[in-house]
């Protein structure tokens, strides 16, 4: 395993849409102690914010540095062209994995998401589906993307949300996982003024992300730290 870091910078919390959002929302109560948060209700909040988003015009301005380490070691690790991106969100990446020939399948819990994505792409395949309840048969994909896709999933239904990924990935497929980067593990579900749940966020360090990874029988092949754009990933095999 290597460990790559690339440029210290501090207090950067956001790689996503969904974390850049978070941190102009610091009124709202918060409880970095929530750790069973019930899977469902997590997603529900999950969806309904995608969805807001969505359909605002904050998606068509969002100005964040792509992943292209991560994209290219990605690339350079698939054993095959058969690809899942695992909430693809508007589809920002898509362009890069058809320009690689990689057979391409998006999905996303979030409707408004999926619509946006298929405008973007009418040729290719998005389905509306949740990375908890896949419906693909087993070793569908060589690689799976997922770019900011668990920041909101409850850290208790992680292994049974990796069970599932690990079904649909070949012997040897990869998985590239990029999350936020944050100077400290937490868990909190953030409320609205009035105590109603506004959106669940889990955070890692990147040891505690890889040896999640591990434990769920991965084999880990690189972590690296992208402190400029406050990222992280971990690149594992099958």
């Amino acid at each position: 395993m290597r460990e790559i870091f690339i440029e210290k910078q501090k207090d950067l919390w956001h790689c996503s849409t969904r974390t850049q959002v978070h941190n102009c929302t610091f009124t709202r109560e918060r409880n970095l102690n929530d750790t069973n948060v019930d899977p469902d209700l997590a997603e529900r909040l999950g969806v309904a914010y995608a969805d807001d988003f969505a359909k605002s015009p904050t998606w068509t301005q969002w100005k964040g540095e792509e992943p292209d380490a991560d994209l290219q070691a990605f690339f350079d690790a698939l054993p095959g062209d058969r690809m899942l991106d695992v909430g693809c969100g508007w589809a920002r990446y898509v362009y890069r994995f058809l320009d690689q020939g990689l057979q391409y399948i998006g999905i996303d819990h979030s409707p408004e998401m999926v619509r946006l994505a298929q405008d973007a792409y009418p040729d290719q395949q998005f389905e509306l589906m949740s990375y908890r309840k896949l419906e693909f048969p087993e070793a569908s994909f060589d690689g799976l993307w997922c770019c900011c896709t668990f920041s909101g999933e409850p850290k208790h239904n992680m292994p049974t949300v990796l069970a599932g990924l690990k079904r649909i990935l070949v012997t040897g497929g990869v998985m590239m996982v990029v999350m936020p980067a944050v100077y400290e593990s937490h868990e909190e579900l953030e409320k609205h003024p009035d105590g109603t749940p506004h959106l669940h966020h889990a955070h890692y360090d990147l040891d505690e992300l890889a040896a999640m990874l591990e434990q769920s029988g991965f084999t880990v092949l690189a972590t690296t730290h992208h402190w400029a754009d406050g990222a992280m990933s971990v690149l594992v095999q099958k």
